[in-house]
């Protein structure tokens, strides 16, 4: 018979895994800012009209918005451990998902180092969202009064 333990993660723990996810996202952004690397015969071939109707295109900008605007809150408030701030950042990941499902088809090209970072990073974000329900759940129950 297997017996579940109360397994708890430190503050300390739970916030190296949110400096280590600032980390790898700060490498994600430079390394998309160094396409400059990339043959320009190459970076023709990434598709930038992969909507058919400007509706779309607009809705696709308004939930980016709204997804970066949920990302950081959530983040941030993760380092204070804001009892919300799990919840966002989880409905912030969801929305992320739910807006790559909107683009129908679409190519990009990026450089090795940036598909590394954000491989990494997709981890990463389900492990502390993970976390942040279990093993630190304890650490954001204060505000829940």
């Amino acid at each position: 018979m297997i017996v579940m333990t109360a397994m708890k993660i430190t503050k300390n723990q739970f916030i190296l895994l949110l400096v280590t996810f600032g980390i790898l996202l700060a490498g994600e952004i430079y390394s998309d800012l160094t396409q400059n690397v990339i043959p320009k015969e190459v970076l023709a071939f990434e598709s930038h009209e992969a909507f058919k109707t400007k509706a779309m295109y607009d809705l696709y900008n308004i939930l980016g918005g709204i997804f970066v605007i949920m990302h950081l809150m959530g983040f941030i408030g993760l380092f204070f451990f804001w009892s919300p701030a799990r919840h966002v950042f989880l409905a912030a990941i969801l929305l992320g998902h739910l807006i790559d499902a909107l683009v129908p088809w679409s190519i990009s090209v990026g450089t090795g180092w940036e598909g590394m970072f954000a491989g990494l990073q997709s981890i990463l974000v389900g492990i502390i969202a993970a976390v942040s329900y279990w093993p630190a759940a304890y650490l954001f129950e204060k505000d829940e009064e």
